[in-house]
């Protein structure tokens, strides 16, 4: 992470935190905790709660502490599973950028370019719109890197506000349509167009 440390310490968007503060059982058990220790200070424990001071808790701990490194465990192994799909995205992206800049005019491999980098943005937008929302995450980007022009960006607000994904998919068949372009026009071969379809 190139951010300092204290910077990742207080993101809000895209962490737990949101769904803790809203989430009714986290608030109720600690409510719940609150009123068990107010009422054991003050010495108004029914006899029953009493006895759990005898207890051995530890066998509960031991359980508790092997849940908790298993989920961590799974959460860290589909972490890297995610972070190795989108260095995926990426090598894809590259591939078609330098066989697109290879063979296509400046134009059309422009063009493609763009369309792939926005399907890879807008990708983001389909899984989680919550957290990288058609507003705050895909708008600076287009705005900063001009993936889509203003007709283009219009279709794809109105096909993702209509459906989870669609834009993604439309930006993709724009690119493969220019693929099918190129090959038409016998600037590159089948199994070039082929392999060019595959990468997105």
């Amino acid at each position: 992470v190139e951010l300092p440390f204290w910077r990742v310490l207080l993101f809000w968007d895209g962490t737990c935190l949101k769904v803790m503060v809203r989430d009714i059982l986290l608030w109720s058990n600690l409510c719940i905790y609150i009123f068990i220790r107010m009422q054991a200070r003050r010495g108004n424990m029914p006899a029953d709660l009493e006895m759990l001071e005898d207890i051995n808790i530890d066998i509960i701990g031991g359980f508790l502490s092997f849940f908790l490194v298993l989920f961590v465990n799974q959460a860290q192994a589909r972490f890297n599973v995610m972070y190795k799909q989108t260095c995926a995205c990426k090598a894809r992206i590259t591939d078609v950028a330098c066989t697109a800049g290879s063979y296509f005019p400046k134009a059309n491999a422009n063009r493609i370019v763009r369309y792939v980098n926005a399907a890879h943005a807008m990708g983001y937008v389909g899984l989680a719109s919550d957290v990288y929302s058609m507003h705050s995450f895909f708008l600076p980007i287009n705005k900063e890197l001009k993936l889509l022009t203003n007709e283009e960006f219009e279709r794809v607000r109105e096909l993702e506000t209509a459906a989870k994904g669609a834009a993604f998919k439309e930006i993709l068949i724009w690119a493969i349509k220019d693929v099918k372009t190129m090959e038409d026009a016998q600037v590159i071969n089948f199994d070039q167009r082929l392999w060019l379809s595959d990468r997105p």
